[in-house]
C-alpha cells in the first residue's frame, strides 16, 4: 500500500441526509487500497520480470554479491566501524549485508541482527555511560531512528475504512425502537408525546415488616433450642460470614404456622400467606425437628428431664410473685449447664486434673477399700466455673422455693420435685465421668491389638419379630420374637483394624448366662481354628444380667482351657453406656432382611432368618449360625456378692482380679477355689 501523510476525509452528508458524491468516491478509493499490489508481492512477479530470463530475475531480486546500481560505494565508514567495534570488544563484522533482507536466510538475518544490537548498545554506552538504559528508552520512544532510516509510515487507510463503515452501520437498538414505538402507539396513541420514563422499582417478594414479625416469632426461645454440638456458617450479601450454633425446632411446621396465625389474630396483625410461611420454613429457615426417641440412655434421659422440671418449677414460682430478673437469669444458667454436661464436661474429665470434679482418679476411688483406691499425685486446688455454677444453681432453686410465698401443699410438691431433679442431674454428671473412664479400657484394648490378639464385643439384639410378605391382621398380633446374638471381633491385620461378625440365632432357650457361655465357646473355638496364631482375647459387653453374672465370669476358666486361648480380661461399659459395634451391625442386618422380605419372601422361623441374612450373597464380614442351646437343670447357682458394682475383671490361671473402675487401685483377687 502507498503511504499517505494526509488523514482520510470525514464523511459528509447533504441536507437530505445522503452522502456526498465526493465522500463516496473517497471511501471507494480507500477500500481499493485493500487489494494486493503486484509490484510489492514476492509471489506474483511483474510482467517485466516474466519477460526476462531466470538468471536476470534472480540477480535483480536478490543480489549475489555485486552492489546494486544505486548503492553508494564504501567511503571508509566500514573501516571506521570495524575500528570502533574492535575498541568496544565486539567481534569483526565481516562482509556488509548486500543481499535484500527478505532474500537472506534466517541464519544470516540472526547474525546481522546480533551484530547490529551489539553496535547500537556500544554506541549508547559511549554517548551516555551513566544513563545508557534511559537513553535507549528515550530513543525507542521518540521514534527518530525510523525517520532517519526513512522507514515508511504505517498505512491507516484500512483502519479508517473500517471505522467509517462502522459509523454508517445501522444501530443495534433500531429493532427495539420500532417495536417500542408500535407498542406505544397501541397503548397510548399514535402521535402523542412520549412520557418521561418511570423510576425503576425493585419488586419485593414479601413485605419486610411481615417477614421480620414472623422471624421474631420462630426464633423465640419457645420455638427453637440451641444444640450443644455443631455450628453453621452464614454468608451475608456483603460477604461477611457469621458462625451460629445449630438449633432444633420443637414444633412441626404445620403446628408452628397454625400457632403463629392464632397469635396474629390476637394481635390484629395481617400475616403472610400460609404458602409463603411454609416456603420460609422449608427453604430459608431450615432447622432440625425434635423427635421422640426410644432406647435412650436412662441417666441422660432422667438428667434432661431433671433440667426441664427445674425450669418448670421456676415458671411456677414466677406465677406466685418471685423476682422475675433473678428467675430469668437462673433459667438461662440451667440451659447453659444442660449443654455443658452433654458435651464439654466429658472433654474436661481426665486422669490428672487439679479440679476435683474433673479428676477421674479422685472421683472413682473408693475411700473405704484400699484395693479400689488410688492416690492422686497432684493437688486439687482449682475450681471449674461451670461445675461451681451447677452447684450454686441447684441450691438457688431450692432456696427460691422456700423463700417464695407458696401454699403448703404446693411448696412440699415443689421441694420434692426439686430434690428429685437435682439428684437426677448429679447422677447424669457422674454417669458421664464413669462412661468416659470405662471407654478408656476399649481404647487401650484396640491400641494393643496385634496379629495374635482380638477384641470381642457381644450383645443380644432386640428380638426379631416374624414377618410375612403379605400378612393378615390375625397374623400380625401375638407374635413371638426370635432371639439372636451378635459378636463383633476386631483384630489388627497389617496395621489396619478389621472386623468380622458372628450372628447366632437361638433356636430355643432363654437369653441367660448358659446361652452366652455356649456362644462364647463357639466363637473362641472358631477363631482359634481359623487363626492358630491367635493367643490373647479381651471381651467387652454391657451390664445385662446374662453377661454381668458369676456364671459367665467363672466360666472363663473353662473357656480358656477348651479354646487354648488366653482370655485375659472382661470389661463392662458403664450402665446405659452403650456398646456401639453390635448395634450398628444389627441395624445393617435388619435392613438386609427387610429387603429380602420386600422381594416376596417371609421370615417366620430361625431357619428363615438365617436364610434371609445369607440371601443375595449375604453381608460382608458376617457369619450366621444356629445354636441349639440345651436346657441345663439342677445346676447350682453361684453367688458373688457385690458383682454388680464391679466393672473390670482380669482372668488368670490362678483366679480372677476385679476392679470397680478400670485401672483404679490394685483390685481384689479371688482364686478359683474360693468360689463354691
Amino acid at each position: 500500500m502507498a503511504a499517505s501523510d494526509e488523514a482520510p476525509p470525514a464523511i459528509e452528508f447533504t441536507d437530505e441526509g445522503k452522502i456526498n458524491d465526493e465522500t463516496v468516491a473517497t471511501l471507494v478509493e480507500d477500500l481499493e487500497k485493500l487489494a494486493i499490489n503486484p509490484e510489492c508481492s514476492l509471489y506474483q512477479p511483474t510482467s517485466s520480470q516474466e519477460d526476462t530470463s531466470d538468471d536476470t530475475s534472480s540477480q535483480a531480486t536478490c543480489g549475489s554479491g555485486s552492489h546494486p546500481p544505486d548503492k553508494p560505494a564504501d567511503d571508509g565508514k566500514k573501516t571506521a566501524l570495524e575500528r570502533f567495534m574492535d575498541l568496544s570488544g565486539i567481534g569483526p563484522l565481516g562482509s556488509i549485508m548486500e543481499r535484500a533482507w527478505k532474500c537472506a536466510t534466517t541464519k544470516t538475518q540472526d547474525h546481522y541482527t546480533c551484530k547490529a544490537s551489539e553496535i547500537i548498545a556500544s554506541v549508547i554506552k559511549t554517548v551516555a555511560p551513566d544513563s545508557a538504559p534511559q537513553l535507549w528508552e528515550a530513543v525507542r520512544t521518540k521514534g527518530k531512528v525510523s525517520q532517519f532510516l526513512q522507514m515508511p509510515r504505517p498505512d491507516n487507510g484500512l483502519v479508517q475504512a473500517i471505522v467509517e463503515s462502522y459509523k454508517l452501520a445501522e444501530k443495534a437498538e433500531t429493532r427495539y425502537e420500532f417495536t417500542a414505538a408500535r407498542r406505544y402507539a397501541l397503548e397510548v396513541g399514535a402521535g402523542l408525546p412520549v412520557l418521561a420514563p418511570s423510576v425503576k422499582q425493585t419488586r419485593e417478594r414479601v413485605d419486610p415488616t411481615k417477614l421480620e414479625h414472623f422471624l421474631d416469632f420462630i426464633t423465640s426461645s419457645n420455638i427453637v433450642q440451641d444444640l450443644p454440638f455443631g455450628r453453621r456458617t452464614l454468608t451475608l450479601s456483603s460477604g461477611e460470614k457469621i458462625d451460629i450454633p445449630n438449633v432444633i425446632r420443637t414444633m412441626l411446621p404445620s403446628h408452628l404456622i397454625r400457632q403463629y396465625n392464632q397469635y396474629c389474630s390476637e394481635e390484629d396483625f395481617i400475616p403472610l400467606s400460609t404458602r409463603t410461611l411454609f416456603r420460609i420454613l422449608s427453604e430459608a429457615c431450615v432447622a432440625s425437628v425434635r423427635k421422640s426417641l426410644q432406647g435412650l440412655d436412662s441417666y441422660a434421659a432422667e438428667g434432661g428431664r431433671g433440667f426441664d422440671d427445674l425450669t418448670s418449677l421456676l415458671d411456677t414460682l414466677m406465677q406466685y410473685g418471685a423476682n422475675d430478673p433473678e428467675i430469668h437469669k437462673l433459667k438461662d444458667s440451667l440451659k447453659h449447664l444442660k449443654q455443658y454436661i452433654k458435651s464439654d464436661y466429658k472433654i474436661h474429665c481426665s486422669m490428672v486434673s487439679y479440679v476435683p470434679d474433673h479428676c477421674r482418679v479422685f472421683a472413682l476411688s473408693d475411700p473405704k477399700k484400699k484395693c479400689f483406691h488410688r492416690r492422686c499425685d497432684h493437688h486439687h486446688n482449682q475450681q471449674c466455673e461451670s461445675c461451681e455454677i451447677l452447684k450454686t444453681s441447684l441450691d438457688l432453686v431450692k432456696s427460691f422455693i422456700q423463700s417464695t410465698n407458696l401454699p403448703e401443699d404446693v411448696q412440699d410438691d415443689a421441694l420434692f420435685t426439686a430434690r428429685t431433679a437435682c439428684d437426677a442431674v448429679l447422677s447424669w454428671k457422674s454417669h458421664q465421668l464413669r462412661m468416659v473412664h470405662q471407654d478408656v479400657a476399649r481404647s487401650d484394648a484396640i491400641d494393643s491389638l496385634g496379629e495374635d490378639s482380638t477384641l470381642i464385643t457381644q450383645d443380644f439384639a432386640m428380638k426379631f419379630l416374624p414377618a410375612q410378605y403379605r400378612e393378615t391382621q390375625a397374623e400380625f398380633f401375638g407374635k413371638r420374637g426370635i432371639s439372636w446374638h451378635l459378636t463383633v471381633c476386631q483384630s489388627n491385620k497389617g496395621g489396619k483394624i478389621v472386623a468380622q461378625t458372628f450372628v447366632h440365632i437361638i433356636e430355643s432357650g432363654v437369653q441367660d448366662s448358659n446361652t452366652v457361655v455356649s456362644v462364647m465357646e463357639h466363637v473362641l473355638q472358631t477363631l482359634k481354628c481359623e487363626n492358630p496364631t491367635l493367643n490373647r482375647v479381651v471381651y467387652r459387653q454391657d451390664n445385662a444380667g446374662c453377661y454381668h453374672s458369676a456364671t459367665t465370669i467363672l466360666a472363663c476358666k473353662i473357656l480358656r482351657e477348651r479354646s487354648s486361648l488366653d482370655l485375659r480380661r472382661i470389661d463392662f461399659c458403664d450402665p446405659q453406656g452403650g456398646k456401639g459395634p453390635c448395634d450398628r451391625k444389627a441395624a445393617q442386618i435388619k435392613t438386609h432382611v427387610k429387603q429380602y422380605i420386600n422381594q416376596g419372601n417371609s421370615v417366620t422361623t430361625p431357619a428363615e432368618l438365617k436364610k434371609a441374612i445369607e440371601s443375595n450373597g449375604g453381608i460382608k464380614g458376617v457369619r450366621v449360625t444356629m445354636v441349639p442351646v440345651p436346657k441345663i437343670a439342677g445346676r447350682k447357682k453361684i453367688k458373688w456378692d457385690g458383682i454388680s458394682s464391679l466393672s473390670n475383671f482380669e482372668i488368670t490361671s490362678a483366679g480372677v482380679r476385679s476392679f470397680k473402675a478400670y485401672g483404679i487401685g490394685a483390685g481384689h483377687f479371688q482364686s478359683w477355689t474360693s468360689f463354691k
